[in-house]
């Protein structure tokens, strides 16, 4: 526990609430004034020191409890250990989809079964806000599949297998 208190009074954030709390309630000082004495004349120096730790405690109390909100929604309003968002974009006519998902990838010169071959070329990025209100760049990248022989040691992409077939 003592060293949660070290840590909460040495944290340069909580120091900083503290010092706007404190300027808050030198401005409201005449309205503390009058809540604690109830006269508007001159006060003496015990009245005077009164004031001061009255206004050191209250600001004590409201930094402590703004620090532990402003800490506990970022806590609960932080995504941590997100990782990068990589976006894919993948572009197929008809019957290149149809080829991809129904056809056998047979070679056209040898008949021998083609390898898949998937490549990404980046796009750019591209700004994208989730439906919690995040928002986050992406760096999109578009697929491209195509098919090797390794009997031939041909490499055919899908619009040319598609072309051959029709």
């Amino acid at each position: 526990m003592k060293n949660l208190i070290k840590k909460i009074i040495n944290n340069k954030e909580y120091k900083e609430i503290l010092i706007f709390v404190f300027i808050l309630y030198i401005f409201r000082i005449n309205y503390i004034k009058r809540a604690l004495f109830q006269t508007k004349s001159r006060l003496t120096l015990s009245q005077y020191g009164l004031l001061f730790l009255t206004m050191l405690g209250a600001t004590v109390l409201m930094g402590t409890l703004l620090f532990i909100a402003i800490k506990a929604c970022n806590m609960f309003y932080t995504r941590k250990n997100v990782p990068e968002v990589k976006g894919k974009e993948w572009s197929f006519g008809f019957g290149e989809l149809k080829y991809f998902l129904v056809n056998k990838k047979n070679c056209k010169i040898c008949g021998t079964e083609m390898k898949k071959i998937t490549s990404e070329e980046p796009k750019g990025m591209k700004r994208d806000i989730s439906m919690d209100g995040y928002v986050s760049d992406v760096e999109m990248y578009e697929v491209k599949i195509s098919y090797y022989c390794p009997n031939c040691n041909k490499k055919y992409s899908l619009e040319e297998l598609t072309s051959k077939t029709e």
